[in-house]
């Protein structure tokens, strides 16, 4: 689902979230569990804001922005875990340690231009059928054919 192009105001809300992100860290000495080299964590900090901002928009629940590591176990309110990849045709990364019975969803695309594939839960995709281990880290990549398309229902939570 193509949703309607990020404005100008809400990219650099997003881009200073994701600059945020990406500094605290830095602090903190972490490193991207995908293996990504040092520079491209930022890029990825930044579309991933932006791709959380999207599903939260679409979604009418809140949006957790800046949080400290691990203070909600979700990216958008309602439970939802959202994973972004720049390639138009990629897949939805899945960790071993995802909670089984969370629902991810896959955001494609860069800023201002972004689509919402779909979403599964973790327990459907973490089988050995997805299982890359060609990857930089070896994980599970649940293809796009194998989502559910992307249709949004409001969270119990929806803003006012």
């Amino acid at each position: 689902m193509t949703v309607p192009p990020l404005t100008p105001a809400e990219m650099m809300v997003i881009a200073q979230v994701g600059c945020a992100r990406r500094i605290r860290n830095l602090q903190r000495g972490s490193v991207h569990r995908n293996g990504h080299t040092p520079t491209e964590p930022w890029d990825v900090n930044v579309e991933g804001a932006a791709a959380e901002y999207l599903v939260a928009q679409e979604l009418h629940a809140s949006w957790t922005a800046i949080t400290p590591l691990h203070a909600y176990p979700e990216d958008v309110g309602g439970g939802i875990h959202v994973r972004q990849t720049n390639r138009p045709d990629g897949g939805l990364p899945l960790y071993p340690d995802d909670p089984p019975g969370a629902t991810f969803v896959l955001v494609t695309g860069r800023m201002p231009h972004q689509s919402i594939v779909g979403s599964i839960t973790a327990k459907d995709g973490l089988h050995q059928r997805y299982w890359r281990a060609d990857w930089p880290r070896p994980t599970f990549c649940v293809p796009q054919s194998e989502l559910e398309p992307w249709t949004p229902k409001p969270t119990e939570e929806a803003r006012p």
